[in-house]
């Protein structure tokens, strides 16, 4: 069974280091378990992986409670010990993140059916292919 191991960061966040398809580096992701989608990121950081912009926008509430549009993407992800095609949400912000800060933002749609834990005494993160 598939395994994808990450740490808290310093700042409490969990986070993992995701391959993306047809590359040669990793992107860091923020799992977010308030985030019911599979992947969002800035324009930014959307154009520097290679994200692929459908026509599509989306209407979306963000954890703050405001209402943002956000293009539609597709990513193709080196997920679990497979390939996985992703819908991407991604946000105005065409500026890229900065060196060493998460990208992504990870969903519940992308967790499914996996398991996840989280020991933020430890500082581990695991997510457990159960395909």
């Amino acid at each position: 069974m598939a395994k994808l191991i990450g740490s808290v960061d310093h700042l409490g966040r969990p986070v993992v280091r995701v391959a993306i398809a047809g590359r040669d580096d990793e992107a860091l992701g923020t799992v977010d378990t308030g985030f019911n989608l599979e992947v969002m990121m800035t324009a930014g950081d959307a154009r520097v992986l290679g994200v692929t912009l459908l026509e599509d926008a989306e209407d979306v509430e963000l954890g703050h409670g405001e209402r943002v549009l956000v293009r539609l993407g597709r990513l193709r992800l080196n997920w679990l010990g497979s390939e996985r095609d992703v819908t991407v949400l991604v946000g105005e912000r065409t500026r890229p993140s900065r060196e060493g800060d998460p990208v992504l933002l990870i969903g519940t749609r992308l967790l499914k059916p996996h398991l996840l834990l989280i020991d933020f005494e430890q500082g581990t993160v695991e997510i457990d292919a159960q395909e």
